[in-house]
């Protein structure tokens, strides 16, 4: 780890619960998260960037954004928690294990389910489950060890876990220059006019909604899903989706964008829940209707990657969970009904 000369160290003082640092002297172009990393090395950049958006870590009494560059002068305040309050435990949660042997595990997550511990969601992940499942990870950051990716909390699908320190390294090093394949299934409202097409609009984080992405023409990050669509039913699309990026909430923004957005995904303007009757004006709906899906329908399907231990190429697959399969069979009961009026969508980027 990168160290500081002694005569740029900043001043420090606390009073037990809150750390105040001043900068004698800036380095240019240095970040604040990236700071408090390098001087608090017990905490991981993401958590202290978590911290810096909660405004536990402030810059001149003012909330700053992670990317703040520090300044001489600047006076920094941090209420860092107890690093045990961030340390994933063991919990005994079922997990349904696809594949897995010394260096990986693979699971087919369920929905519901938060992939790792954060502020809001300290138990109760698929990491505490993991981690009853494998025991402890060593050599790996406590606040997340074995995470490589992650899907949202009422995605399913696959994900990988690293079970060590070189095999977390390796995987995340496939993941950032796209050598993961994945590939996803999704049930979008609407009838989409494209058999098949790129959808390619940058992401940024939304200025309305602080838990939603949006799409940002100027200042987003690039992003990139094709889809293909295998079932039409006129209100409703089966979809296979290939993300050639992995910003957050990807698919989910994307097919929104275009008019199509995942069944049941409220967040991002789609009916929730879906019942019989919402598919059948023939059915009337009452109070004690059952819902035939109540998350969004989005099923991490496929995923092919090199092994972190010989590289040999390995393609790992997961069901539909079976609210997913059971609108696609009342679909299929029902049949056919005249296309859905598509959504109003934004236009594509072309590149």
């Amino acid at each position: 780890m990168n160290t500081e000369p002694e005569d740029n160290l900043d001043e420090q003082t606390t009073d037990g619960q809150t750390t105040e640092f001043c900068i004698k002297r800036a380095i240019p172009g240095r970040r604040l998260d990236r700071h408090l990393a390098m001087r608090r090395a017990q905490y991981s950049r993401m958590l202290i960037q978590k911290l810096i958006r909660l405004g536990e870590i402030t810059v001149n009494d003012e909330i700053v954004k992670p990317s703040y560059e520090i300044h001489k002068g600047d006076i920094i305040r941090a209420k860092f928690p107890a690093i045990e309050d961030f340390q994933a435990k063991p919990e005994d949660i079922p997990i349904d294990v696809i594949y897995e042997d010394e260096y990986i595990l693979a699971v087919d997550k369920q929905p519901d389910i938060v992939t790792h511990p954060a502020p809001g969601h300290s138990g109760g992940t698929l990491l505490n489950a993991i981690l009853h499942h494998c025991g402890p990870i060593a050599d790996q950051d406590p606040e997340r060890p074995g995470i490589v990716h992650r899907l949202d909390k009422d995605t399913s699908g696959i994900i990988l876990f690293a079970k060590t320190e070189d095999a977390r390294r390796e995987l995340q090093q496939q993941f950032e220059h796209r050598f993961v394949h994945k590939v996803y299934i999704a049930i979008v409202e609407g009838d989409p006019q494209l058999d098949a097409d790129l959808i390619d609009l940058p992401i940024g984080q939304s200025k309305q909604h602080r838990e939603k992405m949006a799409v940002d023409l100027e200042a987003g990050k690039a992003a990139q899903t094709v889809y293909q669509a295998i079932e039409r039913f006129g209100d409703y699309t089966l979809m296979r989706c290939e993300p050639r990026t992995g910003r957050t909430h990807q698919i989910r923004l994307h097919l929104s964008a275009i008019g199509h957005p995942i069944a049941c995904d409220d967040l991002y303007g789609a009916t929730a829940p879906v019942f019989p009757s919402t598919i059948d004006s023939a059915v009337e709906h009452t109070e004690d209707e059952e819902p035939l899906l109540e998350r969004q329908a989005l099923h991490a399907g496929v995923i092919t990657f090199n092994h972190p231990a010989g590289g040999a190429q390995m393609e790992l697959d997961a069901p539909l969970r079976h609210d997913m399969a059971g609108l696609l069979e009342a679909l299929r009961r029902r049949g056919p009904v005249a296309p859905r009026r598509p959504r109003r969508g934004i236009r594509r980027r072309r590149r």
